[in-house]
């Protein structure tokens, strides 16, 4: 009988036990207010996520941004906007953003890590803002906490490629937080409704999947708030009718300046969409799991979605963490799948894990006291530990590569005849050199991709667009 008065009391969520953090006021506050504001810098530096700003500029970004600014006299405002158009996307945000690097630090990439990571950090402080606004104290900076010291910091951060996520995350994020206001004001709803539609249609501009993200707004009314789906609808109807509007000056901007839709050719659906979508979510943890298993785990991550959308017994940070984690990832495999798409859906499954260990210490204090408090505590302690030491151990091999390539340009300009260079020299060091040196089992393609990242590596290091790399000769 004791164990279930606690079970309805935490589904309920009334407090059955003081979590931390709860009753802070005064200089108390303000000191924990601060803290905050520390917590991402000290998790990348615990965990070494804080080395990926040594790391070199990644390919795709050198060859897209980087090369057209130094060598074709495109280092301008306009370019940079409409860059994306010929991929078949807008995210003029995007470019814009390598621009301004471009224009501040040359090719010091240390800059733009710098640049990444501050976008990071805003992410980071919106989303413990957001999460307060509903949730206690001791589960928003645990849930951010959680997002902080998972290794996706280092997938995502470690090539600039992640960065329109972040950017346009930060406008989903000031969306969220208008639209929240909206629910806790009688009068003025109609202005924070506009504000948050402003925010979003902004956010168009910086990735188009926003759109697809318009879920994450009407899931925190439903879920979150607990408003009915007609609720939300009806009185909203300014915001969801403004998106559609958007929608459609989207795509018509697209027909006017002639942009071609950039989608791929081959769309994954049946056993391959569910098994890249098991793949995605076993990224998550530290598990190697059997490739004939992945298609269910990509049906069970689909019926989870469900479960966390339509089970109302579940404490609504569960529920929306889940909801929004697993919607996160619903999409991705359509296309292609890449460790670094884990960032966004995880720092809503952040808040979705808080959520259970907030529930098992409640329950644990309600049924055994402070001892079971105190375990749960701990417990939460040692996991948060696992992930620094998961981190830890993921930022070695999530760095690595990038440094062997850096040293392997040093190598060959050291070590050339001035104005012949190439990549055979890197025998002389397989101990240093192995991952790129070609064996039976390198693909030709990949041979391909590390001679053009090399030679476009030396080029800028050389500032000249006319040096040639030969490539490997067996």
């Amino acid at each position: 009988m004791r164990a279930e008065q606690a079970r309805v009391l935490i589904l309920k969520e009334k407090e059955s036990v003081n979590l931390p953090f709860a009753n802070l006021t005064g200089r108390n506050l303000l000191l924990f207010r601060i803290a905050v504001f520390g917590i991402l810098p000290l998790a990348m530096l615990i965990t070494g996520t804080y080395r990926i700003a040594f790391t070199p500029c990644d390919a795709e970004t050198l060859g897209r941004f980087i090369k057209p600014f130094m060598f074709m006299d495109v280092s301008n405002f306009s370019w940079a906007a409409s860059e994306s158009y010929s991929y078949g996307i807008i995210r003029p945000l995007y470019g814009i953003s390598f621009f301004n690097d471009f224009s501040l630090w040359g090719t010091s990439f240390f800059h733009y890590h710098v640049t990444d990571l501050i976008l990071s950090w805003i992410v980071f402080l919106m989303t413990y803002l957001l999460f307060r606004k509903r949730f206690s104290r001791f589960v928003s900076v645990l849930a951010v906490t959680i997002w902080a010291v998972l290794p996706l910091q280092s997938y995502s951060l470690v090539t600039f490629v992640g960065r329109n996520d972040r950017i346009m995350t930060i406008f989903i994020l000031g969306a969220l937080l208008a639209y929240d206001r909206t629910m806790k004001v009688s009068k003025g709803r109609r202005k924070w409704l506009l504000v948050s539609l402003l925010v979003f249609s902004a956010g168009v501009f910086s990735k188009e999947s926003i759109f697809y993200y318009s879920i994450f707004l009407f899931s925190w009314s439903v879920i979150v708030a607990g408003r009915k789906i007609i609720d939300t609808l009806k009185q909203d109807i300014i915001l969801w009718g403004g998106m559609a509007a958007v929608a459609l000056m989207y795509f018509s901007l697209r027909l006017l300046l002639g942009i071609p839709m950039g989608n791929p050719t081959v769309y994954n659906t049946g056993v391959d969409y569910l098994s890249l979508l098991g793949q995605m979510f076993f990224w998550s943890f530290p598990l190697t799991v059997p490739s004939p298993l992945l298609p269910a785990a990509g049906g069970l991550c689909i019926m989870a979605a469900g479960v966390a959308a339509f089970t109302r017994r579940i404490p609504a940070n569960i529920r929306y963490g889940s909801f929004c984690l697993f919607v996160g990832f619903l999409h991705i495999p359509v296309f292609w799948i890449q460790k670094c798409f884990l960032w966004l859906p995880w720092l809503w499954g952040s808040l979705a894990a808080a959520g259970v260990m907030s529930l098992f210490v409640r329950w644990a204090g309600k049924r055994f006291g402070r001892a079971g408090s105190s375990t749960g505590y701990v417990l939460i302690v040692m996991i948060l530990g696992f992930s620094v030491f998961w981190s830890r151990k993921t930022i070695d091999e999530v760095v690595h590569p990038f440094m062997v390539f850096d040293a392997a340009v040093t190598f060959i300009i050291e070590n050339s005849e001035e104005g012949y260079y190439s990549l055979d020299i890197l025998y002389a060091r397989p101990e240093m050199f192995g991952i790129i040196l070609p064996d039976e089992d390198t693909r030709v393609y990949i041979q391909q991709k590390y001679h053009e990242y090399i030679e476009n590596l030396m080029q800028l290091r050389l500032n000249n667009s006319e040096v040639e790399l030969e490539p490997f000769s067996r």
